[in-house]
């Protein structure tokens, strides 16, 4: 089953047993709008001029939410950064993700358990087969540790990886983690990133480096 980037981050951060998800926000959120904006550019949707998105056509069919990202910054009177963009989307990306687990939920990939507390409404998921989440950090690891030729997709999925420092989602150990940090930063560096996709991946990650440092001092600063 074909799977795009935002669609295999959820599963990948979601708890392989329990109704749960392994990171929390402000991670789980940024990771997830980075991932929508790499199927983006993936598909042919977007570029980057200048560290900034450039809008090559105004349709996709990924799913409604790519949609609404894309037709969001395709309607800009300007030109925004990455950074901009990820900021901006971030406020949505609990709606999102939503709407991102629902399209799993279609393909009977999850299940959604909506409850309520006091009259407030909320939601948890639970993989439904955990050999599709295992074949995809197996597909992964085989990348990492034994070499295997990565398509431009398998190098968006480790990018987010990398940017989130989900790098325990992969490794086993610690020993592997290490090895897994020295490989991904060896990937993004070599032949195997075209410059275009290149460009995107390391404005990406930056953005989502910035923006999570800065989210997890808000957070720890209100926790005070």
């Amino acid at each position: 089953m074909e799977l795009n980037i935002a669609e295999k981050y959820l599963l990948l951060i979601q708890h392989p047993i329990k109704s749960k998800f392994i990171v929390e926000n402000p991670v789980k959120g940024l990771g997830l709008v980075g991932s929508i904006l790499l199927d983006l550019t993936d598909s042919g949707c977007l570029e980057i001029e200048n560290k900034r998105f450039i809008v090559k056509s105004a349709d996709s069919n990924l799913s409604p939410v790519h949609l609404d990202v894309l037709q969001q910054i395709a309607k800009s009177k300007k030109a925004r950064t990455v950074k901009s963009w990820i900021n901006k989307f971030s406020k949505r990306s609990k709606r999102y993700q939503k709407a991102i687990l629902q399209g799993l939920k279609d393909k009977d990939l999850i299940k959604i358990h909506n409850k309520s507390f006091l009259w407030i409404k909320y939601y948890n998921t639970q993989i439904t087969d955990i050999k599709i989440r295992e074949g995809i950090i197996n597909d992964l690891r085989e990348i990492i540790f034994n070499d295997k030729k990565a398509s431009e997709k398998d190098i968006m999925t480790l990018a987010i990886i990398k940017a989130c420092n989900l790098h325990k989602i992969i490794a086993k150990s610690k020993e592997e983690k290490n090895v897994c940090k020295k490989k991904l930063k060896e990937i993004m560096q070599s032949d195997l990133v075209t410059n275009g996709v290149s460009q995107i991946i390391k404005e990406t990650q930056a953005a989502l480096v910035l923006v999570i440092a800065g989210a997890v001092i808000v957070t720890s600063a209100g926790s005070n």
